[in-house]
């Protein structure tokens, strides 16, 4: 029996490297194999790393101790990020049919995960960061990060590639989401505009019922 091109080139872990510099290519290669491999692993990393930005972003390290910021990063992350991926890929196939596209919810998830690898790439500086930097990671106040040149540096430095890295994730988002529904990266970017509108506007509107609810008229 002669091998299908599929079955010739199966996904491996090299996948996670490939992605980098021909995300059509190997996007097209894992769904033609199994569109659901790697999907929830990724997701459940994809989720860490967002929380963790999140957290980071919002301050929360000053009302929480740093070891209560971790445990909520450990076990809301990875829930977190699957349920993004089916709630972002639900969105992103049902926008993206409207303008013609073809893709079906199980290769849509595979494009949101395979998609933010490269923000994977730089999740193990979490490690670095958080030896260094610790609970000033998480907090408005920074005295020992503003009192050394040097960890200024590296911090600066670390954050640079992160912001090259998200950069680089979002193309490659818009590539094989493009590539799932078969058509350009315009349209693309388009379809997960308008995705993340949808989402984000419930979200808005309970927000500021809240705000009025609370402090009233």
């Amino acid at each position: 029996m002669t091998p299908t091109t599929a079955q010739l080139q199966k996904p491996t872990l090299l996948s996670l490297v490939s992605i980098l510099y021909s995300p059509r290519r190997t996007f097209r290669q894992i769904v033609d194999s199994n569109p659901t491999y790697g999907v929830i692993p990724l997701a459940l990393l994809l989720g860490t790393s967002w929380i963790l930005g999140q957290l980071s972003s919002r301050n929360v390290g000053d009302s929480l101790p740093l070891t209560s910021i971790l445990v909520i990063a450990g076990l809301g992350g990875p829930l977190t990020g699957v349920i993004l991926v089916y709630v972002f890929g639900g969105m992103i196939t049902w926008v993206g049919a409207r303008m013609g596209g073809t893709a079906t919810p199980n290769l849509i998830r595979a494009a949101y995960t395979w998609g933010w690898v490269p923000n994977l790439w730089v999740l193990p500086l979490w490690l670095p960061k958080l030896l260094l930097f610790r609970e000033e990671l998480f907090t408005s106040a920074t005295p020992r990060l503003e009192a050394s040149l040097l960890l200024s540096l590296v911090f600066l430095g670390i954050t640079l590639v992160e912001l090259v890295a998200g950069g680089w994730g979002f193309i490659v988002l818009l590539k094989a989401i493009g590539e799932a529904h078969a058509f350009s990266i315009w349209r693309a970017l388009f379809t997960l505009v308008i995705s993340a509108v949808i989402i984000v506007i419930p979200y808005v509107v309970v927000l500021i019922l809240s705000q009025a609810i609370y402090y009233g008229p």
